[in-house]
């Protein structure tokens, strides 16, 4: 019965590092795609502000549904 806190810690610890990529995936990937994409200062600016809102925007709604469903 021991093992159940340290996989539940490990769990929450590898949630926690996801959680952390997935904000780093834009300014890890802007360089290259503001030079394919040949986007100025300012458009690589609006690109970074969309990403955030959307991803601002959607996280209640997935916080509501972890809510309602089961976690297994």
């Amino acid at each position: 019965m021991k093992l159940r806190p340290k996989l539940t810690l490990l769990a929450l610890t590898g949630l926690n590092l996801v959680n952390y990529f997935d904000r780093q995936v834009l300014p890890t990937v802007l360089q290259p795609l503001q030079k394919n994409l040949k986007l100025d200062k300012t458009q690589t600016g609006f690109a970074t502000t969309a990403f955030m809102l959307g991803y601002f925007a959607t996280a209640p709604f997935f916080s509501a549904l972890n809510d309602r469903l089961t976690r297994k």
